[in-house]
């Protein structure tokens, strides 16, 4: 995310996200040109998740 205010939400949307699937905390990396989240210290599962899935209205 480009814009400072997006960024530090799309962030907090990431860390919640891996929380929920047993994560220590994740960060927000571009991965083939797309924002995504990359979850880190999962005890089972975790992994990446495109930004795209939390934002869809």
């Amino acid at each position: 995310m480009d814009v400072p205010i997006l960024s530090k939400a799309a962030h907090g949307l990431c860390i919640t996200s891996c929380s929920m699937q047993n994560c220590g905390t994740g960060n927000c990396q571009k991965r083939k040109g797309r924002p995504t989240c990359i979850c880190y210290r999962c005890a089972k599962g975790g992994g990446n998740i495109p930004l795209a899935a939390f934002v869809k209205g």
